[in-house]
């Protein structure tokens, strides 16, 4: 079934050692495998077969050369169940680790103070990461503006602490000092 290169793509030599591959000078399959998104979620491609295996369990299974589109799910026919057996035993059992990003490698975002009202939060999108630095003399409050402008408290950083935070496109972060003075 599988007895030559088809792709160029694929994960790098040490993220195929990280993954528990042993390097080899030649490769039959390309692995590709979901390293931001959950682990266990990957996708083996063939010549002919992709199958697509999601952390959850689900599974897709398409033949690329009839459908490169992949429209046409095959991993719930019985006629496709040896070639989806077949895939299977060739999928990664073990995974690396999901490792956050250092506070250093984070880009900084620009501090724009507020002037009158602090407006409300519009979240809309994916979420990512923030790191609020405290630089100041003295501990500050961090608080989210809701959908309504109201400030809720998400902490307070102490001198020289760090906060990381889980934010999203639109959301508005307040801070203040300890008696709620910008």
């Amino acid at each position: 079934m599988l007895d030559r290169p088809v792709r160029s793509l694929g994960p790098s030599r040490q993220r195929r050692t990280s993954i528990g591959w042993q390097p080899a000078a030649f490769f039959s399959l390309t692995l590709s495998v979901t390293l931001l998104g959950d682990p266990g979620s990957f996708s083996l491609s063939a010549e002919r077969p992709r199958l697509i295996h999601y952390a959850n369990g689900d599974e897709e299974l398409y033949d690329i050369q009839v459908a490169p589109n992949e429209w046409r799910n095959l991993a719930e026919p019985p006629e496709h169940a040896q070639r989806l057996g077949e895939l299977r035993q060739l999928a990664p059992t073990q995974f690396a680790e999901k490792v956050a990003a250092s506070d250093e490698s984070l880009p900084e975002l620009c501090w724009q103070a507020a002037f009158g009202a602090t407006p409300a939060s519009k979240p809309d999108g994916n979420p990512f990461d923030v790191v609020f630095i405290n630089r100041r003399e003295e501990a500050v409050k961090l608080m989210w503006m809701s959908r309504e402008g109201k400030p809720k408290l998400y902490g307070i950083i102490a001198v020289g602490e760090r906060q990381r935070q889980q934010t999203r496109p639109g959301a508005v972060w307040h801070i203040t000092d300890q008696a709620d003075k910008g």
